[in-house]
């Protein structure tokens, strides 16, 4: 059954092994981040879901991650809906959607 509330989260995963695809079903919430409703699932529903967030102001950058194919950080990106959530590719990807960055680079 369908439910207008509920937004679909997909998340490529990766781990030393592998990547696969996860999707995650939640309630709409106006206002949340990105990073939000990843610690929302993190907490609630997947514990083992990796990513990073620590300023959660934006200014350090170290959530980068693609969201519906753009480059944006999951801090200050609202969900407005359903999305897809994946590794920045520039980097090194630690584990789901925690990556790390070579010495020097941007970040």
């Amino acid at each position: 059954m369908y439910d207008a509330n509920l937004i679909v989260i997909k998340v490529k995963r990766k781990d030393s092994l592998r990547s696969w695809v996860d999707e995650y079903k939640i309630p709409f919430v106006p206002g949340k981040s990105v990073l939000q409703v990843l610690k929302e699932i993190n907490e609630n529903i997947d514990p083992s879901l990796a990513f990073y967030g620590s300023c959660r102001l934006g200014k350090c950058g170290l959530c980068r991650m693609l969201i519906n194919g753009e480059l944006r950080l999951a801090c200050t990106t609202p969900v407005t809906g359903s999305f897809f959530a994946e590794p920045d590719p520039a980097g090194e990807v630690v584990k789901d959607l925690w990556v790390v960055w070579n010495e020097g680079k941007d970040v």
